[in-house]
């Protein structure tokens, strides 16, 4: 079944969040991470405030690494925050200690629309299939936020969201075998920080002690699927897996 929409909704006026702004110190990196100074300023001054202390509850709640949890989330904050990169790294430092994926950016990169790429890849406009970034990462980011700043003049704006591990468990044990053999290969690997090694050849599925699994899944990944008489099998089975993902999945219109 879909899974349902999961907003939380932070009640506190634009004069308050103006005040809190002002607030907060600019991020400030200290070997590829957010300083540990700015990073605890940030929790406390957000925990100060009364508008902000429940959510660090609500996030660890919904976004913990338990076979059960939602698995995402959608903070609702009012105007000015819609273009506040301090805030927004705020809220993320109530979950996460947040660091640079790429060497070559800052905290954040901005997405915008690239109409010469290709309608399905990033920065295309069109439809982007449900995938997970950096499969091709031994040790992928256990979290990543998306900042909307603004509703699409367009209407578009929409995003997929999935409970994988619902999704695992609803496999039957022959694809989660043909699923768990490194057969898959997709992505570029380069100027990355703090995502471990690049991995050739990877998993759909990978178990892990604590009785989840690591999923890597993009659906670009089964056009690169070695010859041999496996091909057919991990093309299958890999159908099998993206029906299941689509049984525990909604759209939400965030931005």
């Amino acid at each position: 079944m879909p899974i349902s929409p999961n907003f939380c909704k932070v009640d506190v006026s634009a004069t308050e969040l103006l005040q809190l702004e002002a607030a907060l110190p600019s991020p400030e990196l200290k070997a590829g991470r957010l300083s540990t100074t700015v990073h605890e300023y940030y929790r406390r001054k957000l925990g100060e405030h009364k508008s902000f202390q429940q959510l660090p509850k609500r996030l660890a709640c919904d976004l913990a690494a338990l076979p059960d949890a939602r698995g995402y989330i959608v903070v609702v904050l009012p105007p000015p925050a819609t273009s506040s990169l301090r805030l927004a790294t705020a809220v993320c430092s109530l979950v996460g200690h947040p660091f640079r994926l790429v060497t070559r950016w800052g905290l954040w990169q901005e997405l915008g629309v690239d109409l010469n790429a290709e309608p399905h890849r990033f920065g295309g406009s069109g439809y982007n299939p449900l995938h997970i970034d950096m499969v091709n990462a031994s040790d992928p980011p256990p979290l990543t936020c998306l900042f909307s700043v603004r509703t699409d003049p367009l209407g578009g704006g929409y995003t997929i969201v999935s409970n994988l591990q619902r999704a695992v468990r609803a496999l039957n044990p022959f694809d989660t075998a043909e699923l768990a053999k490194p057969a898959f290969q997709e992505g570029q690997f380069y100027d990355l920080f703090g995502v471990g090694q690049e991995l050739k050849r990877f998993a759909v599925i990978a178990p892990l002690s604590n009785g989840m699994a690591r999923v890597r899944f993009t659906a670009k990944m089964t056009s690169s699927l070695p010859p041999g008489p496996g091909r057919g099998r991990w093309k299958h089975s890999s159908a099998s897996w993206s029906r299941r993902k689509s049984d525990f999945s909604s759209t939400l219109a965030i931005c």
